[in-house]
């Protein structure tokens, strides 16, 4: 009996160890495959990463093309309004610049009179002079033009606010803005 004891306490203790190895060989085949696995995942991390970084990258320089995009738009429009009243500004001076150099001739003759003692023939002169000229003609006619030209200032000095008011820096809190202003 006693030795069926003891072979029954072998066998159980040999029971024993199997089970004991079996676990912490499958304890240890579990372990390898989840540090495999912790491996893979830590490289799928770090591809994450750096697939976060390019697409950053590549979103910025989106922006960045969008924006010169955008101002190469913007620069072409402005061009364009600045050129509307401009266009008719440099004609008007021109023909302003003519007109005053008509006028600046009887001017002269009028300064040499005044240096001198006027004579009937002198006055009749002056006033062939005036005739040729049309001076109501160009009375009116600077009129315009000086009208033209505070006109195609005016636009030019509403699209310069426009614009500053356009490129304004904007903040991402609100803000009371005039809506007449605006429009």
């Amino acid at each position: 009996r006693i030795q069926y004891g003891l072979l029954g306490i072998c066998l159980i203790f040999l029971l024993l160890a199997s089970i004991i190895y079996i676990a912490l060989h499958t304890a240890k085949k579990s372990n390898t495959s989840l540090l495999q696995e912790q491996r893979n995942n830590q490289k799928l991390l770090q591809e994450k990463e750096e697939l976060l970084q390019r697409l950053e990258k590549t979103q910025q320089q989106l922006i960045q093309n969008e924006k010169m995009a955008s101002i190469g738009q913007l620069t072409a429009g402005v061009a364009h309004e600045i050129n509307n009243p401009i266009s008719f500004i440099s004609p008007n001076i021109l023909a302003l610049k003519m007109d005053y150099l008509e006028v600046k001739s009887l001017i002269t003759q009028i300064n040499e009179l005044k240096e001198k003692e006027i004579t009937q023939a002198d006055i009749n002169e002056l006033i062939k002079s005036s005739n040729q000229l049309d001076t109501n003609y160009l009375s009116t006619e600077i009129d315009q033009l000086i009208a033209g030209i505070e006109r195609g200032v005016k636009r030019t000095r509403d699209i310069v606010k426009s614009l500053s008011v356009f490129s304004r820096n904007t903040e991402e809190k609100f803000q009371k803005a005039d809506l007449n202003e605006g429009i």
